[in-house]
């Protein structure tokens, strides 16, 4: 994903957008599981700002921070 984004700051006249929003409606992400009997929509959330704290506890929270700075080095990319 970090090289779409970086091609993007070359390259302003092409960019990929996808369409995630179109996968949360299918039908078999609403109701269907996965092998292991895991409901889909799981899966899926709103994605609304700050949304995150009805899902992660802070510690889970600081170490997905430390994840993707981890792997986003020299990117450009600010975290606050």
């Amino acid at each position: 994903m970090l090289s779409y984004w970086k091609g993007s700051l070359d390259d302003k006249v092409n960019v990929l957008f996808m369409s995630l929003c179109n996968l949360s409606n299918l039908e078999t992400n609403k109701n269907g599981t996965t092998r292991i009997g895991v409901d889909t929509n799981v899966f899926f959330r709103k994605g609304e700002v700050g949304d995150w704290k009805n899902h992660l506890i802070p510690p889970m929270a600081i170490t997905i921070d430390e994840v993707v700075e981890g792997k986003l080095p020299g990117s450009g990319l600010i975290f606050q």
